[in-house]
C-alpha cells in the first residue's frame, strides 16, 4: 500500500503525511513514560529501588499512572491544537490522495485543511 503510494506521488508522501503522525506518537509515548517514572517515587514514598517486596501501595501506583495520563493527554491535545492551527499543515494542498472517511476520522489529529 505504501509502495503504490509512493509511487503514485512521491516520496513526499511519506515526509507529509507518515512521518508527522509518527513523530507525534513518540512524543506522547515518551510523556507518559517519563511521567511515569518521574512520578512513582514522588507517590509512592520513594520505596521500590531499595526493595522490590513488598510492592508500593495500589494508591500511589495508580496516582503516578493518573498523572502520566494526564500529562500525556495534555500533551496530545497540544499536538492536536498545534497541527490544527494552520501553523504546520501535515498535507499537501497540491496533492490529490483523496482519504477514506472511515480512515479521515482516525486520522483526524493528522490531517486538517483549512482550504
Amino acid at each position: 500500500m505504501i509502495a503504490e503510494t509512493v509511487k503514485n506521488h512521491g516520496w513526499a508522501f511519506v515526509g507529509n503525511n507518515v512521518v508527522p503522525p509518527f513523530l507525534a506518537n513518540m512524543t506522547i509515548g515518551v510523556v507518559l513514560y517519563t511521567t511515569y517514572v518521574a512520578a512513582m517515587p514522588l507517590c509512592t514514598g520513594g520505596h521500590e529501588t531499595e526493595n522490590i517486596y513488598p510492592p508500593p501501595k495500589f494508591r500511589g501506583v495508580f496516582t503516578a499512572g493518573a498523572l502520566a495520563g494526564t500529562s500525556s493527554v495534555d500533551m496530545s491535545h497540544s499536538l492536536r491544537r498545534y497541527a490544527n492551527s494552520g501553523v504546520y499543515t501535515v498535507v499537501n494542498t497540491q496533492s490529490t490522495f483523496q482519504v477514506p472517511q472511515s480512515d479521515a476520522v482516525a486520522l483526524d489529529v493528522c490531517i486538517h485543511d483549512d482550504s
